[in-house]
């Protein structure tokens, strides 16, 4: 057999497999496979490594974004949430701007976690925004969730109990508070920069 260093080397894959030691197995430490995507998985959330992702709304999603919110981001499951590290939205102006009347948000649930005024949506041009995170944000990790949009003396924001579903049952949504726009026809892009954090005491 020839040595190891005298292999060609090709770029991996998440169906590419390595050989390891599965130590928990029954019986123990046998010789396994183990793919190149789930070690990337079981390493981005074990060190809690930052993760991006670009999703497009169309026209058509974001004049319903009202009653029928975009998922932006897929819930991580159980005893899991996302922490939003940052977000941006691209506006791929076409022809016609939108109309919108109030506050474009990512929500989780009930969550509101990142906002952007109307005019941002509304700008006649392609035009790159970084959105706002709400005032005091927690991360919707359990039934009874507080929302952060927070009254104060220097926020002008309204505090709101609300009763929230567990953050594996929560997608990360694209909504506009109160009514949609009823005009314009540019793509959105939204770009999400995420960790999955564990929301057990044994794994935080």
């Amino acid at each position: 057999m020839p040595k190891i260093n005298s292999y060609t080397t090709v770029t991996p894959v998440a169906g590419d497999k390595v050989i390891g030691t599965d130590v928990l197995g029954n019986p123990a430490n046998q010789t396994k496979n183990f793919t190149v995507g789930s070690l990337a998985t079981f390493t981005s959330e074990t060190l809690s490594l930052t993760k991006s992702l670009t999703t497009k709304i169309t026209p058509a999603e974001v004049l319903a974004a009202n009653a029928s919110p975009v998922n932006v981001l897929t819930a991580p499951g159980a005893n899991k949430t996302h922490d939003i590290v940052s977000a941006y939205v691209y506006i791929d102006f076409n022809s016609v701007a939108y109309n919108a009347l109030d506050d474009i948000t990512l929500r989780m649930g009930s969550i509101k976690l990142f906002a952007i005024e109307p005019a941002a949506l509304n700008v006649g041009q392609k035009t790159i925004w970084s959105l706002s995170t709400m005032f005091n944000t927690p991360l919707p990790m359990s039934a009874a969730a507080f929302d952060p949009a927070w009254r104060n003396t220097s926020s002008a924001k309204v505090a709101e109990w609300n009763t929230a579903t567990y953050p594996g049952t929560n997608n990360l949504e694209f909504f506009i508070n109160t009514a949609a726009p009823l005009a314009g026809d540019s793509d959105v892009y939204v770009k999400v920069i995420y960790r999955v954090l564990n929301t057990t005491v044994a794994d935080f």
